[in-house]
């Protein structure tokens, strides 16, 4: 067995357990290694990171404006809603709502400004419901109360039989994340200090670690 397959299997150590068998310890491996925040070469993805991230929260919000003002003016002066508005009166009070596509169609149109591709995507509660429904109404709050009044009487329900494990911080900070990765496409990283910083406890079973070094793929735990 060489040296390499050898320090792979090294974190399957053996461990006795009653019966005439031993088996294999149930223990997952953890991921990541405490980089050097004072190096150059992180120091400098850090700040390049940091700058992408914020320009990316930037045009978010500017996305969720859902236009500019004079278009969002003549909107209301119609006595519509603004689209997110619509979204906000739909949800359950205190209801997440995940967004698909808040950067469809981005810079596709040329000058003219087209915020989420048009249309508004997540996942979201409605009466503790999903769904889609079609209806006539006097004006977008009608149709808001309709559609919430329609769910709540779906009388919809489905039992999910899974395991909720609760959730676990990974061991290593994410904000570590600019400074490993940064902004520079021809400066390589490894992957699986990104993974150390994403997953449940940084635990991590790699499959085929032996296989090539440039993919890497196994299971992990992710709440």
């Amino acid at each position: 067995m060489g040296a390499a397959l050898r320090g792979a299997l090294r974190p399957c150590a053996r461990a006795a357990v009653p019966g005439p068998r031993a088996y294999h310890g149930d223990r997952v491996s953890t991921l990541g290694t405490r980089p050097d925040p004072g190096s150059a070469v992180y120091q400098e993805n850090y700040e390049q990171m940091r700058a992408l991230v914020g320009q990316l929260h930037e045009r978010a919000q500017r996305i969720r404006l859902g236009g500019g003002e004079k278009a969002r003016a003549r909107h209301r002066s119609r006595g519509k809603l603004l689209p997110r508005e619509r979204v906000d009166g739909l949800l359950d009070p205190g209801s997440p709502f995940l967004e698909l596509s808040q950067f469809a169609g981005y810079q596709l149109y040329g000058d003219e400004e087209v915020p989420a591709g048009g249309i508004i995507t997540g996942i979201g509660r409605v009466s503790g419901q999903s769904g889609v429904t079609d209806h006539y109404a006097l004006d977008d709050n009608h149709a808001l109360h309709l559609t919430r009044k329609i769910v709540r009487n779906l009388n919809y329900q489905k039992k999910l039989d899974v395991t909720v494990e609760p959730s676990e911080d990974p061991l290593f900070p994410a904000d570590e994340l600019y400074g490993i990765v940064g902004a520079n496409l021809k400066r390589s990283f490894d992957v699986r200090e990104v993974i150390a910083r994403i997953v449940d406890g940084s635990r991590f079973s790699e499959f085929k670690a032996l296989y090539g070094d440039t993919l890497v793929t196994g299971t992990k735990m992710k709440n």
